[in-house]
């Protein structure tokens, strides 16, 4: 009998339907939003000291789009980074804008052709039984034209760039940031307080001219207007206080080894030309810098972003006189690769070769060269002459190095010349773009109140 009821219940298991494009992920989603104590500059960029990163996971996500998307989406999903003040609420998003898969907004007239083009979409409410009771908005731009496109399908509010909204296309990184009200429309009334509870949701999606697909954070917007699938977002007392002053380490150049990390350069002597890279460890710096992987982990992070003439500088305390050499780690996927020059107190120690093209973040050491110093303190200086590489630490060896030739970089054969083949040209769709497309819903409760109530899963 226990065999034949068994096979039943599997018989219906199989019978029913399963659900495309659905994982249940959240139930739901708990994060915390922090006060900036400065508000953030609304211009694209990200001030690292007025916003809080959201530390996401993949099964966070949910994924629209054809099989031959999937393997682009997953590794598409943005940075998001949220804050909160007395008068907005804040979002940042990120993320890599691949050539083919971005559309830059080619009809800045078609507002409502919105979602076929680079947008955001925001929706805003405060009863979560009420799903037309919203503020809804898209934003884009075209950056051919530079002109602002906006759309607004629920509750009221002028999107002004550069004030509460921006757009940045800029280095491969297209990010869009927002400033909120909550007295926004009709829906938000008034600034949340410490231990309320708001619902928040993006869709980052992307369109290659004629195809939309992307991801959603939690749920609740592709599939229908269901704010109780949102995110859970806790309004808490915590203050991002800005980044700490930066203390200079005490950098030793010692008997054997000794490491000087390219991330503790002198502050604010260094040659940089302007960049819009990372500044994930020296956030009150120019240089650009980012924690990295393997031997930028491993030694704290490099320096990144790195131009033409660029330069850094390093104040070491050296126990004893001697001959030390100098190697330095550095890591390229540039073309053509660079290299550094080392310098202390102003007398040239050496130039390495250049760095092996195997990636941004595959490090080879290679020696530079070396030099006499004094005991105490000397002033080590790092040139890049050409850019096109990372630099993540000087390596300081007592005694000197032996310069030996560095490992030689794969050369590649020249191609064979073929005859130019006649090609008929179809005029293509201005910019080659991707869609970002988010959507931002917040449910505002009563003060202390969570006003969502975790669906049963059946």
């Amino acid at each position: 009998m226990k065999k034949i009821l068994a096979i039943l219940i599997m018989a219906v298991l199989l019978a029913m339907p399963v659900l495309a494009n659905i994982d249940l992920v959240n139930d739901n989603i708990q994060i915390s939003v922090s006060k900036a104590a400065v508000a953030p500059v609304i211009d694209g960029k990200l001030d690292a000291d007025s916003y809080q990163k959201v530390n996401t996971s993949a099964g966070d996500f949910l994924y629209y789009g054809d099989d031959e998307y999937m393997d682009f989406l997953q590794k598409s999903v943005p940075d998001v980074y949220i804050s909160y003040d007395a008068n907005n609420f804040y979002v940042f998003l990120s993320g890599d804008a691949t050539k083919y898969y971005y559309c830059d907004h080619d009809d800045p007239d078609d507002s409502g052709n919105i979602w076929n083009q680079s947008c955001i979409q925001i929706s805003a409410a405060t009863k979560a039984s009420e799903a037309d009771a919203r503020l809804e908005l898209g934003l884009s731009r075209s950056h051919e034209k530079g002109v602002l496109v906006s759309h607004i399908w629920a509750g009221e509010l002028d999107l002004v760039f550069g004030q509460n909204c921006a757009v940045l296309l800029d280095g491969g990184k297209l990010s869009y940031e927002v400033a909120i009200p909550w007295t926004a429309g009709d829906f938000l009334t008034k600034a949340p307080k410490v231990g309320d509870v708001f619902g928040f949701n993006f869709i980052y999606g992307w369109s290659d001219g004629g195809n939309r697909f992307g991801v959603e954070y939690s749920a609740g917007c592709c599939n229908g207007k269901d704010p109780t699938l949102f995110a859970q977002v806790t309004v808490t007392d915590n203050v991002l206080q800005g980044a700490p002053a930066w203390v200079a380490p005490n950098i030793k150049i010692g008997g054997g080894t000794s490491i000087i990390k390219a991330t503790d350069f002198d502050s604010g002597v260094y040659g940089k030309a302007p960049a819009d890279g990372a500044k994930d460890i020296r956030p009150n710096e120019e240089v650009n810098t980012e924690n990295g992987a393997g031997k930028a982990e491993e030694v704290g992070g490099n320096i990144g972003w790195i131009g033409k003439g660029d330069w850094v500088q390093y104040t070491v305390n050296v126990d004893a006189a001697g001959t030390y050499g100098f190697s330095a780690w550095i890591a390229s996927d540039a073309s053509p690769t660079g290299n550094v020059e080392v310098y202390v107190n102003d007398k040239l120690v050496g130039a390495s070769e250049k760095s092996l093209k195997q990636g941004w973040q595959a490090y080879s050491l290679f020696p530079v060269g070396n030099i006499d110093l004094a005991a105490g303190k000397n002033v080590v200086k790092v040139v890049f002459p050409a850019g096109g590489l990372n630099f993540c630490a000087l390596e300081v060896v007592s005694g000197g190095i032996d310069i030996e030739a560095p490992p030689a970089a794969p050369v590649e054969a020249a191609p064979t010349p073929a005859p130019a083949p006649v090609v008929s040209v179809t005029p293509a769709r201005t910019g080659d773009a991707g869609i970002i497309a988010l959507s931002v819903a917040m449910i505002i409760a009563a003060a202390g109140v969570v006003i969502f109530r975790r669906k049963a899963v059946k």
